[in-house]
């Protein structure tokens, strides 16, 4: 007696249409959207754009600024971790407790990021992005300072992938480039610093004229950013929106998020068909391999072929 080998071939259809199926998917989402190589999907990254303080041409305005109070425990402070609020942040500051040196009294720490027109410019270089003055004072505003051991660090993101860009600061003596170390993705930078100061992104050679603050009077340093608030637009009132205490266990996540820009791949509907093309051709796979092993459906008797006993 012998089995029939036409049931289960025919029973192999329904996954052999399955994968006939995702073929076609495939063909469609390259014939749409066609990949000159394998692409590597990471994620979706939305790198958002930059934000001037006073925006060139064609680019986007609204700086932004942060301001908020870290805590002190036993005469230290508690992590700092303060940043503007743009979704890839702008201008960051990080210290791990115990950091700052803290004058006798302190009970608070005062920090604050604002968007300013420098009254000065680098002799070397030119600026790029917005001047960010980074203030950490306690809570009688004293400037605090912290060793370069330490490793306070200052992040500031730029509008461009410039080559061999720094950050540069100028904490009253002068701009001074800062030894920069790339943080990986939407062109911005990390510096170990000791304390507050005026902070950019600074490119080699000449660039366009970045605008300066014109002192009213002869303001100290101290005043800059009244002064760049009434001669560039909104004040800092109006750019620096509170975050709240910072510090200890009740401090928010501020930590950069590596983001890679340079994902592949087409739009995301093609992603979409190119997922269910994959998807299809592997149930179909299954399915073929299932009814391949199964045999005939149940409840048909098999037909035999031969002899029969009477």
């Amino acid at each position: 007696m012998s089995r029939s080998r036409s049931r289960p071939a025919r029973d192999l259809r329904p996954g052999l249409a399955v994968v006939g199926a995702g073929i076609l998917a495939i063909a469609l989402a390259q014939w749409l959207a066609p990949l000159g190589a394998p692409p590597l999907y990471d994620g979706v990254t939305t790198v958002a754009p930059y934000l001037w303080l006073l925006p060139p041409a064609g680019s986007a305005g609204g700086a932004m600024g942060a301001e908020g109070t870290a805590g002190v425990d036993n005469g230290k402070n508690r992590l700092i971790a303060i940043a503007t609020p743009e979704l890839q942040p702008q201008a960051q500051l990080f210290a791990t407790p115990g950091t700052f040196s803290l004058p006798k009294g302190t009970t608070s720490i005062k920090l604050s990021i604002v968007p300013i027109l420098p009254e000065t410019l680098p002799a070397d270089g030119h600026i790029e992005g917005n001047v960010y003055r980074i203030s950490v004072t306690n809570q009688a505003g004293t400037a605090l300072v912290a060793p370069a051991s330490a490793e306070v660090t200052v992040g500031l993101r730029g509008p461009y992938t410039t080559a061999n860009q720094v950050i540069a600061v100028n904490d009253g003596s002068g701009w001074r480039d800062l030894k920069t170390d790339n943080a990986g993705f939407a062109a911005s930078y990390l510096a170990v610093v000791t304390g507050g100061g005026e902070y950019a992104m600074v490119a080699p050679g000449t660039g366009s004229p970045y605008p300066t603050a014109t002192p009213v009077g002869g303001p100290a340093a101290g005043s800059a950013p009244a002064s760049a608030g009434s001669s560039a637009g909104p004040s800092s009132s109006e750019v620096v929106p509170s975050i709240g205490e910072i510090g200890g266990s009740a401090a928010p996540s501020s930590a950069p998020v590596a983001i890679d820009t340079n994902s592949g791949g087409g739009p995301p509907v093609i992603l979409i068909v190119a997922g269910l093309a994959v998807a299809l051709v592997a149930v179909g796979i299954v399915l073929a391999s299932r009814n391949r092993r199964r045999g005939p459906p149940p409840g048909r008797p098999p037909r035999y072929e031969g002899a029969h006993r009477r």
